[in-house]
């Protein structure tokens, strides 16, 4: 009888949660509205311009020359843009470090275009990371980009305890033939998980 009880529970737990994870894709623009970016810089408009160099607060590790370009001709909102041309290797973009609370869902999305219709999705990802620099959690969602400017968004929740800071990436395919501008990177804490009791 306690082997099928436990049995049990775990059925109804493995529910619960996966109703309450589903329910995570489902939070949208509207649960933004008032709240705090958490991403410094993230319309790419700030700092000193220079069209061969990255804004002020991202970073690409091992930059390949004449692929990364920060253009002034192309925003989705303002005039700045991040581009990203013929990538000859996979790229990955990375925001600066923010805060973040285990306890909290959070609401993340970019605005992605390319020059031509193309099959290869552009990926955004939610990083959390514990005090020494883990990966304590990894959230992804995809889209294939087109002409007009497409909307990735990403929702994230259920972090480990220790998680205290977070990045977004926004990842590039390789593709030789293909030129991608990125706009607009955004991070909102849009919910917070309550403790529905405390230990006595």
């Amino acid at each position: 009888m306690n082997r099928f009880f436990l049995f049990l529970s775990g059925l109804i737990l493995i529910f619960l949660s996966g109703c309450f994870f589903g329910s995570l894709s489902q939070f949208s623009d509207e649960e933004i509205v008032g709240k705090e970016n958490l991403i410094p810089n993230s319309g790419f408009e700030e700092g000193t311009y220079h069209y061969d160099t990255l804004p002020e607060h991202w970073l690409i590790v091992n930059k390949p020359n004449f692929e990364i370009f920060w253009d002034k001709s192309n925003g989705f909102e303002g005039e700045k843009s991040l581009k990203i041309q013929n990538p000859s290797e996979e790229i990955n973009l990375f925001s600066d470090a923010f805060n973040i609370d285990p306890g909290a869902i959070y609401y993340s999305r970019c605005f992605v275009k390319s020059n031509q219709p193309n099959a290869t999705p552009v990926t955004l990802f939610f990083l959390a990371f514990n005090l020494e620099g883990k990966k304590v959690n990894r959230f992804a969602s995809k889209v294939i980009p087109g002409e007009e400017w497409t909307e990735i968004n990403l929702s994230s929740g259920f972090l480990k305890g220790d998680a205290l800071f977070g990045r977004v990436v926004i990842s590039f395919p390789k593709n030789k033939n293909i030129t991608y501008w990125v706009d607009n990177v955004e991070t909102y804490e849009v919910y917070k998980l309550r403790k529905r009791w405390s230990k006595r």
